[in-house]
């Protein structure tokens, strides 16, 4: 599950995009809508609307089951890459070949890999270049497995909550020096990429 936090334009200063995972997909939707019942009235958990005392109980929540965390965060004043009028996804993609090239050579053995995004992430003409775009670093790569690539609204699909959850929280430690919430997550940070290296 993909999404990200920050935006692409010149707003703000870093821009995070962030995986999230876990190995008991159902435990953690059962303990994710549980949340959302005893806690929210909306169908949909977004970082940003989330105070911290219920950020706090969420995570509480969320050690019921094991859940890992890979993220990139781009100092955008940092790179070029965000001057000028560069497709923002072909953004997206470079930087989030980081993560997916690091989840590739830890998951030879798996026989397919599934990636889930929210679908307001990439423009609709993309999608398609986007999971060629992933296959290609899978081949690069030696990996020749099936990969797909599924694209979701994030209100019905809470895992991709999940990830918005960490992406806002990572984003607050860099954007905003927030650092209470990022050290209680820090245990299941799996991957931590800063972009360009030399910006941090």
């Amino acid at each position: 599950m993909i999404d990200e936090s920050g935006n692409l334009g010149k707003q703000g200063t870093y821009f995070v995009l962030t995986m999230f995972n876990t190995s008991n997909r159902n435990k953690a939707k059962r303990v994710l809508r549980k949340f959302q019942k005893d806690y929210l009235n909306k169908e949909e958990i977004k970082g940003s609307q989330l105070n911290l005392t219920l950020k706090q109980k969420l995570l509480s929540e969320m050690k019921k089951f094991e859940y890992g965390v890979h993220y990139i965060v781009a100092d955008k004043a940092r790179t070029n890459l965000f001057r000028g009028k560069v497709d923002k996804n072909l953004i997206y993609n470079y930087l989030l070949q980081f993560i997916i090239v690091k989840i590739i050579k830890e998951n030879f053995s798996c026989e397919s890999l599934h990636f889930h995004l929210d679908n307001h992430t990439i423009k609709v003409k993309s999608l398609n270049s986007f999971e060629d775009y992933i296959k290609l670093k899978a081949i690069e790569n030696n990996y020749f497995g099936e990969i797909t690539v599924t694209y979701f609204d994030s209100h019905k699909h809470v895992l991709i909550q999940a990830a918005d959850i960490m992406s806002n929280i990572i984003w607050n430690k860099y954007e905003r020096n927030r650092q209470h919430l990022y050290k209680l997550i820090q245990p299941n940070i799996k991957t931590s990429f800063k972009f360009p290296m030399s910006a941090f």
